[in-house]
């Protein structure tokens, strides 16, 4: 009787190790974040000079439609009345960013 104990236990065992080493774990993989820049260097003294007040004025209407919670624009134009609009400017480090996010979109 106590050998067919033993051999039951040296069975389980034997099957239980079989279930654990058979699962395999694959190794999780470390995401590279892998930062992407222009190769055009940034002017700053350019872009300051860009920044500056003007002494340009935009004339139009400028308008937007609410958005239903779906994401969707629907309903009436809502007006910007007397709204200060901010422009930046292209300088040839924005083009390169922009043709370089373009590319890795694609």
């Amino acid at each position: 009787m106590k050998v067919k104990k033993y051999i039951v236990a040296i069975l389980y065992v034997l099957s239980s190790t079989a279930v654990i080493s058979a699962q395999y774990k694959e190794p999780e993989k470390k995401d590279k974040i892998e930062a992407l820049y222009p190769q055009v260097h940034f002017d700053s003294l350019q872009a300051k000079q860009k920044l500056a007040k003007g002494t340009a004025t935009i004339k139009g209407i400028a308008f937007t439609k609410a958005k239903s919670k779906w994401g969707l624009k629907v309903g009436q134009r809502i007006y910007a009345n007397q709204i200060k609009v901010t422009l930046f400017p292209v300088t040839p480090y924005l083009e390169s960013w922009y043709a370089l996010r373009k590319e890795k979109k694609a």
